[in-house]
């Protein structure tokens, strides 16, 4: 939704450690959502358990992203959720 206010959340190795992770990650994305944010959340490319969890919770890949040059760049997920 154009103008609709966006949040990127960081999901790392100490967030999402497992499968058994996914409430935390799941009322975290909702806890924004609920506020009217479009929710995105960026992992580290290597980061392969992450990345799948962020796929079992419906998020897609949408691009690579670097702040600068210099940094790394991570995996950029977004989720379409219905209208609140």
């Amino acid at each position: 939704m154009p103008g609709q206010p966006v949040i990127v959340l960081k999901f790392g190795s100490s967030v999402l450690t497992a499968e058994s992770s996914i409430p935390v990650a799941v009322h975290e994305i909702y806890r924004w959502y609920r506020r009217g944010y479009r929710v995105i959340a960026v992992v580290s490319a290597g980061n392969s358990s992450s990345i799948r969890v962020l796929e079992k919770l419906g998020m897609r890949f949408e691009r690579m992203f670097s702040m600068s040059p210099a940094e790394p760049e991570v995996r950029l997920y977004g989720i379409e959720l219905p209208a609140n």
